[in-house]
């Protein structure tokens, strides 16, 4: 009763708001699950158009969170992804809130509005189902052009952008915040799952994957570095390229070379971090002489400043390098292109 005395001078949305999730309870209570008419009010009454209605944007957030819980626990995702009701993907639509809110660039409100839902759990499951969404998105054989909330066009390259976007920033949350032992190990599952099962059998030649996505934002610090250590060590793709035939190597050799004029005694550590990065993809299955569409090697942009780059081992890694002893599946890997040999399917 006192809940109701303070709804009932309130606004209509919040008894709209407050039913829904009076449904959510019973449903739990009597171990039943929504179905997708109830999925679809809760996102039109509680989340579409939050920002008219000033709804802080941490509720906003929260109400994502649960409309991904409730995706991810019944047996509609399909019909939500396939047949949008009323014109309106809804999944998609709550995806888009969920990444505004997210693509916020200020720590400080992300620490005071977000800070009671941004918790491990929290982003392992929005996570975990973006990957779960992004593989039925790809798979999903309707028309390529769809329609969203404001009956705008949409394509599905546009929606798959959009994904991977929100999964990379999910991942750089994951990466920076505190973790037990346990939970390093669950993201390492889910990532390591979610790479070799979707990014390197499903992506074609120059799709951007996950590991060029980090390498392109890379700027030597440790949460960068351990980010790109992960995604090596998950099955990322060393030999995956862009648009442009650079590898991730390149792009990360390139971002190095943009902090060449901090080449100083306090570069040390970023020096380090880098040179620690170029021995992991020559020691995996990297193919050092890959070259772009320009003709350049992964690290070409670095051989004209050896004697001024502030880490030996580094030195010593490109004078082998520039002696160009290859491995022999390097060598293998340079017939094939050079022959145009037929097998894309071959390890």
């Amino acid at each position: 009763m006192e809940e109701l005395f303070v709804l009932c001078p309130q606004r209509r949305e919040r008894w709209k708001i407050h039913s829904l999730f009076t449904c959510i309870r019973i449903s739990n209570k009597y171990n039943c699950h929504p179905n997708s008419f109830f999925v679809n009010n809760l996102f039109k009454f509680a989340l579409q158009g939050w920002a008219d209605r000033n709804v802080p944007r941490h509720r906003a957030f929260t109400i994502s969170l649960h409309l991904f819980e409730l995706f991810g626990k019944t047996d509609f995702l399909d019909q939500l992804v396939k047949n949008e009701t009323n014109l309106e993907d809804v999944v998609h639509s709550s995806f888009t809130e969920f990444f505004n809110t997210l693509r916020l660039r200020d720590p400080k409100r992300i620490q005071t509005e977000l800070a009671t839902v941004l918790t491990f759990d929290h982003l392992m499951t929005s996570l975990v189902f973006s990957f779960v969404y992004q593989v039925k998105v790809h798979k999903d054989a309707r028309n390529d052009q769809i329609k969203i909330k404001d009956y705008t066009i949409k394509s599905k390259a546009d929606k798959l952008e959009e994904i991977s976007q929100l999964i990379l920033i999910l991942l750089k949350l994951l990466v920076s915040m505190p973790k037990s032992e346990a939970e390093r190990e669950k993201l390492k599952y889910h990532l390591k799952s979610y790479t070799i099962n979707f990014e390197n059998k499903t992506l074609k030649k120059n799709k951007s994957t996950l590991l060029l996505r980090a390498s392109e934002d890379y700027r030597g610090f440790e949460d960068d570095f351990n980010f790109i250590m992960l995604l090596l060590e998950t099955g990322g793709d060393p030999n995956a390229v862009d648009q442009h035939g650079r590898s991730p190597l390149h792009v990360l050799a390139s971002r190095e070379i943009f902090f060449h004029a901090f080449w100083s005694f306090d570069y040390q550590r970023h020096a380090a971090r880098f040179t620690t990065i170029v021995q992991t993809f020559f020691d995996g299955e990297f193919h050092k002489d890959q070259t772009d569409l320009s003709g350049n090697a992964a690290l070409d942009c670095i051989k004209y400043f050896p004697q001024q780059y502030p880490n030996d081992k580094l030195r010593k890694l490109m004078a082998s390098y520039l002696q160009g002893v290859l491995p022999l599946s390097c060598i293998a890997a340079k017939v094939v292109r050079k022959h145009n040999l037929p097998c894309e399917d071959l390890p």
